[in-house]
């Protein structure tokens, strides 16, 4: 084997190493998100997350539903239909 291949296998190895860890890492992220939420009668679910005073705002919802969209989480999934219906509901008239 070539000095030239055995470098690119180990640099392979390397990147694939750590997009391991980093998808690990969001994963991980991802629980601790959805562990967070907590759903009131007026609310997205997420207040925390912005330093927010009362029930958690659209902003908050907003930021928080569309990470877990883009980590992989179902757009079915109960804590985002909870959060997409509290959006609909408190957009301006």
């Amino acid at each position: 084997m070539s000095d030239e291949v055995e470098t690119f296998e180990s640099a392979l190895a390397h990147v694939n190493k750590s997009v391991d860890l980093t998808n690990a890492d969001l994963q991980d992220t991802c629980k601790y998100v959805r562990s967070r939420f907590i759903k009131t009668a007026d609310s997205g679910g997420w207040a925390q997350f912005l330093q927010e005073e009362g029930a958690p705002s659209s902003t908050g919802t907003a930021c928080i539903t569309t990470s877990l969209v883009r980590l992989g989480i179902s757009r079915w999934d109960p804590q985002l239909v909870s959060a997409s219906d509290f959006l609909r509901t408190d957009q301006p008239r």
